[in-house]
């Protein structure tokens, strides 16, 4: 499973350049590129990190997390 994310991830890694690359080729000129390319990135990053707060709530994972948690073993 690890490792199946770490494929995942790792495609970001050659495919984000390429979209930037093919964004600033088509586009009139490099400035306005660079712009669309860092505007689509921009809406990746919120859209994402909503989405990562909506479906993950800090406080309730850290209590869940805690709850699961063995209790320390007391040592004489």
């Amino acid at each position: 499973m690890i490792a199946i994310y770490g494929a995942l991830y790792t495609l970001a890694g050659i495919i984000a350049p390429a979209v930037m690359g093919s964004v600033i080729q088509r586009s009139d000129n490099m400035i306005d590129g660079y712009m669309t390319g860092f505007t689509v990135n921009a809406v990746i990053l919120v859209a994402s990190g909503l989405l990562g707060l909506l479906l993950l709530w800090p406080n309730t994972e850290r209590a869940r997390l805690l709850a699961t948690q063995s209790p320390e073993p007391k040592f004489a």
